[in-house]
């Protein structure tokens, strides 16, 4: 078994897990346990982190990087 088939079968595993704990999920996130492939966009971010939160954050990163240096991963746009 190749290592591509290994990774495909372990996320598969892995779906089944999040899918058997679907009945304990709870609508916020945590930012830290995301994947790269999860809340890509403004409106998914601001989902994870709720409004008031990701608009505070949004206010300090239009302080601090006014020019959105720092936009890997789960950006905050600056607001």
């Amino acid at each position: 078994m190749g290592t591509l088939d290994r990774a495909e079968e372990l996320e598969t595993d892995l779906g089944r897990v999040v899918d058997g704990l679907t009945p304990w999920v709870a609508e916020r996130n945590m930012v830290n346990f995301l994947s790269p492939n999860e809340a890509t966009d403004t409106d998914g971010v601001r989902a994870v982190y709720g409004k008031e939160r990701y608009d505070r954050l949004a206010a300090v990163k239009r302080h601090h990087d006014p020019n959105n240096v720092f936009r890997h991963n789960h950006n905050i746009t600056p607001a």
